[in-house]
C-alpha cells in the first residue's frame, strides 16, 4: 500500500490501493470492506481488488454513523460505532491536511526550482566576453541549472516519502 499512496499523494481525491490495505488501514477485515462495497456504502474501482481510498473512508465512516443511529445494534456497540467513525473522520481529517500541506510543498519546490533552472538557462552573456571567459560561464551556467533540476527532484521525493535523509544537512 505504501507505494501506491506514494505514486497517488499529491492527488488523493484518485488514490487507489488494495483492499486488504484499506480495510487494514480502517481496522477491519477485508471482507467487510467488500460487504460495503457490495451494500452501496464504497465505489467500485475500475481496476479489480482496489478502492478509492476517499471512498472507502467516507463510506465506512458514513456505514458506522447509520449503523448507530438506527437503532439495529445494541447501545454498547452503536456507541463504538460512534466513537469509530468520529476516530476515522478525524484521523482522515489530519491526512488531508497533512497532504495539503504536502501539496503547497510540492508546488512552492516545483515554481522555484523550474524558475531559478530556466533563468540561469536564458543568460545572455555580453558580446565582448572573451570566447574562454564566456565557455566558461556557459559551462558553469549550464551546470548550476542540472544542480538545481538534481535537487528539485531530491527535495520532491523526500516531500513525497517523508524521508530527509538525502537532503544536505538534515538530521545532522
Amino acid at each position: 500500500m505504501a507505494e501506491t499512496m506514494r505514486q497517488n499523494q499529491s492527488g488523493l481525491d484518485g488514490a487507489h490501493a488494495p483492499i486488504s490495505s484499506v480495510a487494514k488501514l480502517l481496522g477491519i477485515h477485508p471482507e467487510r470492506l467488500r460487504q460495503l462495497q457490495r451494500a452501496g456504502y464504497i465505489d467500485r474501482a475500475a481496476r479489480r481488488g482496489f478502492v478509492s481510498v476517499i471512498s472507502a473512508v467516507s463510506g465506512y465512516i458514513r456505514f458506522l454513523r447509520e449503523d448507530s443511529a438506527t437503532g439495529t445494534t445494541p447501545t454498547a456497540a452503536a456507541r463504538s460505532h460512534a466513537a469509530k467513525a468520529a476516530l476515522v473522520g478525524a484521523a482522515t481529517a489530519r491526512r488531508r491536511a497533512v497532504l495539503t500541506e504536502q501539496k503547497e510543498a510540492i508546488e512552492a519546490v516545483e515554481t522555484i526550482a523550474s524558475a531559478a533552472a530556466r533563468r540561469l538557462r536564458a543568460v545572455r552573456l555580453a558580446s565582448d566576453l572573451p570566447a574562454p571567459a564566456a565557455a566558461a560561464f556557459k559551462t558553469e551556467l549550464a551546470a548550476s541549472a542540472e544542480r538545481i533540476d538534481a535537487a528539485r527532484t531530491v527535495a520532491l521525493a523526500a516531500i513525497r516519502t517523508g524521508d530527509f535523509s538525502e537532503i544536505d544537512g538534515h538530521g545532522r
